[in-house]
C-alpha cells in the first residue's frame, strides 16, 4: 500500500505526494525488514520499572537503594536480593532513576547515581537539595546479557539520617529498557 496523500490539518488541507513533492522520501530498508521494535510490533524487552518504599540513607554514606516495589519486570531480570537489574539479552539499554530525599531542609550535597556492576558510575546527579527536590538521572549503557548489571545509590551530607522515597506516594523510581540488541 502506498501513501499518496498526507492530511496536514483538521480542515482537510492535504499534500498530494504523487505530484506536489520534490526530492527523495527516505524509506528504511526499502520498506522491508524494518528493524525498529516500535515500527514492526516487537517490544523493547527486557524492561523493568521499580519504585522505592521509604528507605533510610545515613549521612556521608553511599547507600544502595532497594526499590523493593515492582511496577513491571518483563523478563524477571530484577534481583530482589541484591537490588539490581541483570538482563539476559546483550545490548544497549536506556536506564533512568529519580528520587526525593524526604526533607524540607536545604543542604549542599545530595546525590543519586546509577552504577554498572556496582562500581562504574554511568549517571550521577550531584546537586544541592532544596525542599523535597527530585533528583533525575538517565543514561545509555551497554550490558553483556549475562553478568553485567545496573543498580542505584543515594548519598547526602545533611549531617543526619534522611529518608529516600516515600511508601505512600511512590516518588522514587528506577527503570530501563533495551534499545538495541547486540
Amino acid at each position: 500500500m502506498a501513501i499518496t496523500r498526507l492530511n496536514t490539518n483538521s480542515v482537510g488541507t492535504s499534500v498530494n505526494l504523487t505530484s506536489n513533492v520534490t526530492g527523495t522520501l527516505p524509506v528504511a530498508n526499502g520498506g522491508t525488514n524494518l528493524s525498529s521494535g516500535f515500527v514492526n510490533g516487537e517490544k523493547n524487552t527486557p524492561y523493568f520499572a521499580r519504585y522505592s518504599n521509604t528507605q533510610a540513607v545515613p549521612t556521608a554514606t553511599e547507600t544502595l537503594l532497594q526499590f523493593a516495589g515492582a511496577i513491571v519486570d518483563s523478563d524477571s531480570a530484577w534481583d530482589s536480593t541484591n537490588y539490581r537489574f541483570t538482563p539476559q539479552t546483550a545490548g544497549k539499554y536506556f536506564v533512568y532513576a529519580y528520587g526525593v530525599i524526604m526533607t524540607d531542609a536545604d543542604f549542599d550535597i545530595a546525590q543519586i547515581r546509577i552504577r554498572k556492576n556496582g562500581s562504574t558510575r554511568i549517571a550521577e546527579d550531584q546537586s544541592s537539595n532544596r525542599f523535597y527536590d527530585t533528583h533525575y538521572i538517565s543514561a545509555v549503557v551497554t550490558l553483556n546479557g549475562s553478568t553485567d548489571y545496573v543498580d542505584c545509590t543515594a548519598y547526602h551530607e545533611k549531617g543526619s539520617q534522611l529518608d529516600f522515597g516515600n511508601a505512600q506516594i511512590y516518588v522514587s523510581n528506577f527503570g530501563g529498557y533495551l534499545l538495541s540488541a547486540t
